[in-house]
């Protein structure tokens, strides 16, 4: 196995995915028998060296299973943990790839009987990488999701990407890990 670290992030061969960090992620790569490549003067951060990582993105959702069937049937996620309290009339749900101690993950959170949010004009969007965006985006479109930004390279940039709402209209940024900057550090 090989990891490749650039730019700040760490692309395993084990896994079609793009991790951030090169410290923490890049350890464990080391620890599970993969070689890793450290660009110069890409060192480690205090956080990295005591292995503090982001664990989730909490979003509020107006239909549990509504999201979590969005979630695992378009982008491949799997429920991780369900929590439910009832005395405090909500259930979170954390959905992603891989394991909640070592993978971030997204927290669906559904407070009982609220079907919808103003989400306001702090947050911006979750990321997903992909492979082959120009693919992605066609088979959301068959199934009836909406791009809202038609895949291609950023402006003044060769990393090609696209925009999706999930059903409670949280914008998804679609990241083709196959160019640009992620392509160059993946063939390294």
């Amino acid at each position: 196995m090989r990891a490749v670290v650039a730019a700040g992030i760490v692309l395993c061969d084990r896994s079609p995915r793009i991790v951030p960090s090169a410290g923490y992620l890049a350890e464990r790569c080391v620890r599970s028998g993969t070689v890793v490549d450290q660009s110069e003067g890409d060192e480690m951060s205090q956080a990295q060296r005591n292995g503090s990582r982001i664990m989730h993105t909490m979003i509020r959702v107006g239909d549990l299973d509504r999201s979590i069937n969005f979630y695992a049937k378009h982008f491949g996620m799997s429920v991780v943990k369900k929590v439910d309290v009832p005395e405090a009339q909500y259930t979170n749900v954390f959905i992603g790839y891989g394991s909640e101690d070592s993978d971030p993950m997204i927290e669906l959170t559904y407070n009982y009987g609220t079907t919808s949010y103003d989400h306001g004009n702090g947050f911006g969007h979750i990321a997903v990488g992909v492979r082959d965006i120009y693919a992605v985006c066609d088979a959301l479109r068959a199934e009836g999701v909406k791009i809202v930004r038609e895949p291609g390279p950023v402006k003044f940039g060769t990393v090609h990407i696209a925009f999706v709402d999930d059903p409670d209209g949280y914008r998804i940024e679609l990241i083709d890990i196959g160019t640009g900057d992620y392509a160059e550090a993946g063939q390294q």
